[in-house]
């Protein structure tokens, strides 16, 4: 057979294997957004976009991880209410993990426990294990969404979304949202001083979309 032609046998195999290559460039697509859904921790070390490095990205986002960071494995007291309702009253009554702390939890109106998740990354599967802010009560957790580090997303970057955003302030943003993912060239913003208020939106947040797979601005309740 003369070079460059392809039998019947050989041209159902080609077939076969371009319908191969476009079924697993869209799972990876469809896993993509259903671990952002589900909250899957499905960060890899490998980039889960399909970022084109010659894409020049507008400008660096003002949070982003460059590096992975260990978070502090001390923890101050809690402060809970003495007449407070829920399972503790002090912190010695937590003791379902690890650094168990009796905090006043707003939301419920009582008392409840809170425990470090994690310090470093590797307590996190494939997540990021995010740092409690010092001047809360919070605990160190883990995170999930598509990227530990910008390395994963180059050459865009990997910030977080919605998790640096108060608790109070939330609402509007889905649990699937809340992570660290990937910048892409389709963003809406690259940070919150990109979301301009308006009279329906007096505050907004750049936080990722899990279905248009990048960064958009969010209404939020207050400032993020």
């Amino acid at each position: 057979m003369p070079n460059g032609m392809i039998n019947g046998e050989g041209f159902v195999r080609v077939a076969r294997k371009s319908q191969l290559g476009v079924a697993i460039v869209s799972s990876m697509r469809v896993i993509v957004l259903a671990c952002a859904i589900i909250g899957s921790a499905c960060a890899s070390s490998t980039s889960t976009t399909d970022n084109d490095a010659s894409v020049t990205p507008p400008r660096t986002p003002v949070v982003h991880r460059a590096v992975a960071t260990d978070c502090p494995t001390t923890r101050d007291a809690g402060m809970p209410q003495p007449i407070g309702q829920g399972p503790c009253k002090v912190d010695g009554d937590c003791t379902q993990g690890t650094n168990g702390r009796c905090n006043f939890a707003l939301g419920s109106g009582g008392n409840t426990c809170s425990y470090d998740q994690c310090t470093t990354d590797t307590k996190c599967g494939a997540g990021v294990c995010l740092c409690r802010d010092p001047s809360s009560a919070g605990a160190n957790v883990c995170v999930n969404g598509n990227c530990r580090l910008d390395a994963q997303c180059a050459p865009f970057a990997c910030s977080p979304s919605g998790v640096n955003i108060d608790v109070g302030c939330r609402s509007g943003i889905s649990s699937g949202q809340m992570g660290y993912f990937c910048h892409a060239p389709g963003d809406e913003c690259v940070d919150n001083a990109d979301c301009k208020a308006s009279p329906n939106a007096p505050e907004q947040s750049c936080i990722f979309s899990v279905s248009k797979l990048h960064w958009v601005c969010v209404p939020t309740p207050c400032a993020g």
